[in-house]
């Protein structure tokens, strides 16, 4: 399976533990936009046992993604930027882990605050690709449907 997950704090904890360990994820992959070396080597060190790759704006075009990976991105406006992208890596599904805005349009759960740009963006997405979106904070928490939940909020 090939998942794509949309969070902000990008890897910690829960990525490490919930998402790797426990989906036996062989490749972790990070876009990113300009983050530091000394986060990146921290990145590394942390995560010595599978293959971590990072991947920036000007290598994202020619990257592939291998099978029983996460790729990693803070948020649906990078996504959107390299939205073409999608039609190359063609993830299985694209989680929403960690979207949180003091500003937010919309908030369904605590860790999932959208604007109305990141609503629009995520159903542009759910219009134009065959790919399965789901709001979760761990794998083995509940799985949500936003593209149902964002619907029936557009539609009160």
């Amino acid at each position: 399976m090939k998942t794509l997950r949309i969070d902000e704090r990008l890897i910690h904890g829960q990525v490490i533990i919930g998402w790797i360990e426990n989906l036996k994820i062989n490749n972790l992959y990070l876009l990113h936009d300009g983050l530091n070396e000394f986060i990146l080597d921290n990145y590394r060190s942390m995560l010595s046992s599978i293959n971590f790759t990072t991947i920036n704006l000007s290598t994202i075009k020619s990257f592939k993604m291998e099978n029983n990976s996460l790729l990693v991105i803070s948020n649906l406006t990078m996504l959107n930027k390299y939205i073409d992208v999608l039609d190359i890596i063609k993830p299985d599904l694209i989680n929403l882990g960690g979207i949180r805005h003091s500003d937010a349009d919309y908030k369904p759960f605590d860790f999932i605050q959208l604007t109305k740009e990141e609503i629009n963006i995520i159903n542009e997405i759910d219009k134009n690709y065959q790919i399965k979106i789901n709001a979760q904070e761990l794998p083995y928490s509940r799985e949500f449907n936003i593209i149902e939940i964002i619907k029936n909020h557009q539609s009160d």
